[in-house]
């Protein structure tokens, strides 16, 4: 075989074994072995395949055994695992990189695990919780998992866990510490019995399937904003959270401030709101409704009148994709969601309503409705994940951030009309994505933007008025993506070379750089 081979793909094949010169290829980087269901077995050299960033063995029904990593794989991303015949992922496969014979903690790179419908694998090894790196792990459909262990919540990084479907699975470990970083966690379809009360420091959770969990019978307090989805939890009879956006209930969430019957709700604003911190507006509407088709519906639309200066006038709209299937809204029951937008304005008004998929009106009912501001500082208290500012002229510049805010990971000013950022955003020390794409006023950024050490995604494009970044000893150590396209900037800063863990660059059309 070429030496030179760097994407391999073999998927469906009939091959039985692979030949030794696969394994001594260096430069394979993608080897997809997809739906080869005659392979049995891969030869413990495969671990020799030094730069292989995704290997794929969906559907390898025939691979009862994963072989031994005897070295250290650091570009490996992509595990994919599904429908093979695993009966156990051995506990070598996670054990830490010095250990003799070490498997999966070799691959302290990995990304992504995907486990789904191994429906021999019994258990997990607790050397699991050594996958530092890991983002997302699917046991999806694994009927015979009972058990996961505690180290789970050492996985830091974990922002997707699925558990859906796995039948005999009665119980998450119970643990004094959360999944800190965990966004989706999918435990449909499961025999879960409890959700441990640890849940509700998972901060930036926005999604909780328990869909189809016939024996779950309470749901502890939760991080405000997560999104749970109860339909079929037939034996649910308590929620203790009060400030979660449930899709099954009939009640606006009690801390929402201004409250309303029907679509529409009014509310009034101090002349000088916009300068106290004010992010933004949480939302949330109660649904009602029998839907005859699974597409009818996808999403719930808000139409901002705002007044100012005496005349109304609609300056935007908000739209909310529904979590989840539409199939929740074909029990006739109530539903409630909750989002987040922002506007700018001395008195507003929102109307809400339904649309299906094509944009027509959905036949569903809005009962009621609600809104509620959010300050700088509710962020951490309430533990906010993602604000959004509105996309338009009357955002004109982000309040001071006076205090370090952990949690909140994402920030939109995407078309907005911000002429600079404060010097404190440095202080938004959790944030990993700042989308500031469209801001055609905005001409500086500050030196503590910096201090944002955990940025992995800065989005610049379309800010025509930005010439230069601010000169620094220190770059972007986190930073994955950074992207100038259609932006007016005249060089990139030396530091830039310290961003180790740059992987995109786009500078399309940027006319102005040498």
């Amino acid at each position: 075989m070429p030496g030179n081979i760097q994407y391999l793909n073999l998927e469906c094949s009939g091959i039985k074994e692979l030949p030794e010169s696969i394994w001594s290829n260096e430069n394979i980087s993608y080897l997809n072995i997809q739906q080869c269901k005659d392979l049995k077995k891969l030869l413990s050299s495969w671990c020799t395949l030094k730069n292989l960033k995704e290997l794929n063995l969906f559907l390898c029904s025939k691979i009862e055994n994963f072989s031994e990593i005897l070295e250290p794989m650091e570009h490996l991303k992509c595990l994919r695992l599904r429908e093979t015949s695993l009966t156990e992922l051995p506990s070598s496969i996670c054990t830490a990189v010095e250990m003799p014979h070490s498997s999966i903690g070799n691959l302290n790179g990995l990304q992504d695990l995907n486990l789904s419908q191994c429906r021999q694998l019994k258990e997990l090894p607790s050397s699991i919780g050594n996958l530092n790196g890991l983002e997302r792990l699917n046991l999806e459909d694994c009927k015979r998992l009972k058990d996961v262990p505690t180290s789970i919540y050492s996985l830091t990084n974990l922002k997707r866990l699925s558990l859906y479907g796995c039948h005999r699975l009665e119980k998450l470990p119970s643990s004094s510490v959360g999944f800190l970083s965990l966004e989706e966690l999918r435990l449909g379809c499961s025999r879960i019995l409890e959700i441990p009360a640890s849940i509700k420091q998972a901060s930036r959770l926005s999604i909780l399937n328990l869909n189809c969990c016939e024996r779950l019978q309470s749901i502890p307090e939760l991080p405000v904003l997560c999104n749970v989805q109860a339909q079929g939890c037939t034996l649910l009879k308590k929620v203790s959270s009060s400030r979660t956006a449930l899709t099954q209930g009939k009640e606006i969430p009690n801390w929402f401030s201004y409250q309303n019957e029907g679509s529409s709700i009014d509310i009034e604003l101090c002349p000088d709101w916009f300068r106290t911190g004010l992010f933004g507006f949480a939302l949330s509407v109660v649904l009602s409704g029998v839907l005859e088709s699974l597409v009818d519906f996808r999403r719930v639309s808000a139409i901002f009148i705002v007044k100012f200066m005496g005349e109304s006038h609609e300056l935007f709209r908000s739209e909310y994709i529904i979590p989840g299937e539409s199939y929740n809204y074909r029990d006739g029951q109530h539903h409630v969601h909750v989002w987040n937008r922002a506007f700018r304005s001395e008195e507003a008004s929102v109307v809400f309503f339904t649309l299906d998929s094509e944009g027509r009106p959905a036949p569903l009912k809005v009962e009621s409705c609600g809104i509620c501001p959010l300050y700088a500082e509710d962020a951490e208290k309430f533990k906010f994940g993602h604000v959004f500012m509105s996309r338009g002229p009357k955002v004109e510049e982000l309040p001071e951030i006076l205090k370090s805010m952990e949690q909140l990971v994402s920030l939109c000013l995407e078309d907005t009309a911000v002429e600079m950022l404060p010097s404190s955003i440095g202080n938004l020390n959790g944030l990993q994505d700042l989308n500031l794409r469209g801001c055609y006023l905005l001409k500086d950024v500050p030196t503590s933007i910096y201090s944002l050490t955990n940025l992995k995604r800065l989005n610049f494009n379309d800010c025509g008025r930005l010439e230069n970044f601010p000169s620094s000893s220190v770059g972007f150590i986190s930073l994955e993506e950074l992207d100038l396209s259609n932006s007016g900037i005249l060089e990139i800063p030396a530091s830039i070379k310290q961003a180790s863990r740059l992987s995109i660059l786009n500078l399309i059309n940027c006319k102005r750089l040498p």
